[in-house]
């Protein structure tokens, strides 16, 4: 509260936004964006004055300046960083994202993607948050080809980070496949007709290729997850005292801390994007999706297991969070998509429980496709894209 009064009745607020004009780097300019990510954080009065002030519109300027620029140092770097993270944080109010669409900031952001240099970490960042619950900027996240820009990152590395940044390398690439995880889970949740089967499409083409490299990704995570959770097990009772029960939830927190470090929230993200595909009405690609999985040691209990958490917990705390802060609710077509996933992957759980137990070692007798082959014999590549998917390429 205090925050916002000192924003909005002192004139801090926009004050910090004439710094930004600023055209060359200045620590001015730095302290400013500092002070700006302070009061932007979770505090949505704060972020809806941002965008009164066309404050959008000026981080965008600020932002576009680094698209083909490298900071040349360190400080430089944190005034990139501190310039996507206030873009972040407004952009999670409804007004503020509809004024980076008229600002064309979806357009800036997957430029600034395309080009890896150092501003491409936030600006996958900022292009998520503008993404998120809004369907119109999935939209025209599609219409502008957007595709061809995401696509390509699943299971790639980050863009290099310079010498003097401080992020880690394998934080910076673990935030990467959070973001792109996080993207395909929007879009598969509020994409609808034509543009959901250009989705779907992308995930069939070449020979199921993206689809191939989502699951190996997710088999990473899932590997190091687990690997994160027994490590915490074996050695952290060393450090617990007290009673059996104390012990236990000691364990359970220090398991749980160090699968989200190992990166949780990503392998959830994941495996709601499996679910989807598994979901989906389209034979071929959910044949292949059983396929991957079971031929990689995994099955679709356990991605559902992960997508079934991510629903129940953050999903859920995010909606009661819009609800209560900002009047905005849950998302109706994010329900409805997760809706229809859950029901299909029941569906699916359901039918193939009994073929597994009879086929044994847990991978179940796959679906027959139209020509009576079964998908991914006869090859090594499973049958072409759905019939019902518009052609390759597009």
């Amino acid at each position: 509260e205090a925050a916002a009064q000192l924003a909005r009745e002192a004139g801090l607020m926009q004050w910090l936004l004439a710094r930004l004009k600023l055209r060359p780097f200045h620590a001015n300019k730095l302290y400013a964006t500092e002070l700006l990510a302070v009061l932007q954080q979770q505090n949505p009065a704060n972020q809806v004055l941002l965008g009164e002030l066309d404050g959008v519109l000026a981080l965008l300027t600020a932002a576009s300046h680094y698209k083909r620029k490298e900071p040349q140092g360190l400080e430089e770097a944190e005034l990139v960083e501190n310039i996507f993270d206030c873009l972040a944080a407004a952009l999670t109010q409804p007004a503020n994202q509809t004024l980076f669409l008229k600002a064309e900031g979806i357009e800036l952001m997957v430029l600034t993607i395309k080009e890896r240099r150092y501003a491409s970490h936030g600006a996958l960042r900022a292009l998520d948050a503008a993404l998120a619950r809004n369907g119109a900027n999935c939209e025209r996240f599609v219409d502008i080809r957007g595709f061809k820009t995401l696509f390509p990152m699943i299971g790639a590395a980050s863009p290099p980070l310079p010498a003097f940044a401080k992020a880690e390398k394998r934080a910076a690439q673990q935030t990467h496949d959070e973001k792109v995880a996080s993207l395909l889970c929007t879009l598969l949740q509020q994409l609808t007709g034509d543009r959901r089967l250009r989705l779907l499409g992308k995930l069939a083409e070449n020979g199921f290729s993206k689809l191939d490299r989502l699951i190996a990704l997710r088999f990473d995570y899932a590997q190091r997850v687990a690997l994160a959770e027994s490590a915490a097990f074996a050695y952290g009772g060393h450090d617990t005292a007290g009673g059996a029960d104390d012990d236990d939830e000691a364990l359970e927190e220090k398991a749980y801390l160090a699968r989200s470090e190992a990166g949780l929230f990503t392998l959830q993200l994941l495996d709601s994007v499996v679910c989807y595909a598994a979901a989906a009405k389209s034979k071929p690609l959910r044949a292949r999706t059983l396929q991957v999985l079971y031929e990689g040691g995994g099955s679709l209990h356990d991605a559902w297991a992960n997508a079934e958490e991510l629903i129940r917990t953050v999903y859920a705390a995010d909606a009661e969070l819009a609800g209560g802060e900002t009047g905005r609710g849950a998302d109706a077509a994010q329900r409805r998509a997760m809706a229809e996933m859950e029901e299909g992957v029941q569906a699916l759980l359901a039918k193939y429980q009994g073929s597994a137990e009879v086929v044994g070692e847990g991978v179940p007798a796959l679906e027959e496709d139209d020509a009576g082959q079964k998908p991914g014999k006869g090859g090594g590549q499973a049958a072409g894209a759905p019939s019902a998917l518009p052609p390759h390429g597009v």
